[in-house]
């Protein structure tokens, strides 16, 4: 039984991370730490690991997609983006502080292609996220 939950489940999946601010960046490099294949994207180029070329493009080689964007546009900008590639394979976490109306918007784009969609604003510093101890709240 194990071994068929390995197989079908990896111990370490693709996570994509959509912006590297300060605490995307932190959490891109955490995950890293911990064995996790981390694929980013920035709207901005950044001269990091596994840097791609698009937000469809870290899609295609990720079932679950953090986005750490700074404002309502950027999020909804985004998650079109990612909407052309987005299965129901695809759980896509906003973490982002964006008006109740932007995340519903970002969600319906989501969810109109068969993915979920998790809001999960957090508290924490660049400390916190380098650490692995920022705190989430969950919704969705």
């Amino acid at each position: 039984m194990e071994r068929l939950a390995s197989k079908s489940h990896p111990a370490h999946p693709n996570i994509g991370v959509i912006g590297l601010g300060i605490i995307g960046r932190a959490i891109a490099g955490n995950l890293r730490r911990k064995g996790f294949p981390v694929f980013v994207w920035n709207r901005s180029p950044r001269p990091v690991p596994n840097f791609v070329g698009s937000p469809g493009e870290l899609a295609g080689m990720c079932n679950c997609i953090q986005i750490f964007v700074s404002d309502d546009e950027a999020l909804l900008q985004t998650v079109e983006q990612l909407s052309e590639k987005l299965t129901p394979r695809h759980v896509v976490l906003a973490h982002s502080t964006v008006a109740p109306d932007s995340m519903r918007a970002a969600a319906e784009i989501v969810e109109r292609r068969g993915a979920q969609f998790v809001e999960a604003s957090f508290t924490g510093s660049k400390l916190a996220a380098e650490k692995g101890e920022l705190v989430y709240y969950v919704g969705g």
